[in-house]
């Protein structure tokens, strides 16, 4: 019973801004494959979330140029946002795909692999700069 009102919530998030919003917003001039999406926090700025999820997306300090070096333990807790069946070929804006060690196909953004947080919920408050990990932001 709760999957569809997590679908309905996601969907509310990632839904076009309203005629009238910020004609500046990223949404307006920048694309993203369909495994993730653009959210406005309620601060106003913007951040990528995965979909059909809705957890935040992060960077890895630690990596190489559109190399993953988060394997093993560390993609437990931070799971690479994983290429989707059939989007391979969906490189959009600032968005490419990588290989990894594994051969599973992941998304780069602006060359630096992406991953999701294995507990992460919006508003969390925990520091977690400290990790080498960061939200992305466009």
């Amino acid at each position: 019973m709760r999957t569809p009102v997590f679908m309905l919530l996601v969907w509310l998030l990632i839904s076009p801004l309203p005629a009238g919003a910020d004609e500046n917003s990223p949404t307006e001039n920048m694309g993203y494959p369909r495994d993730a999406a653009l959210y406005r926090t309620k601060d106003g700025e913007w951040i990528y979330l995965s979909f059909p999820e809705g957890t935040r997306l992060y960077v890895f300090d630690g990596d190489s140029p559109g190399k993953s070096n988060c394997d093993e333990r560390c993609a437990l807790a931070w799971p690479p946002l994983f290429v989707s069946s059939g989007s391979a070929d969906e490189v959009v804006g600032n968005w490419t795909v990588i290989v990894r060690a594994n051969g599973k196909m992941q998304w780069a953004y602006e060359g630096r692999p992406v991953y999701r947080r294995y507990h992460d919920l919006l508003g969390d408050p925990s520091d977690i700069a400290k990790t080498g990990f960061h939200l992305l932001v466009p």
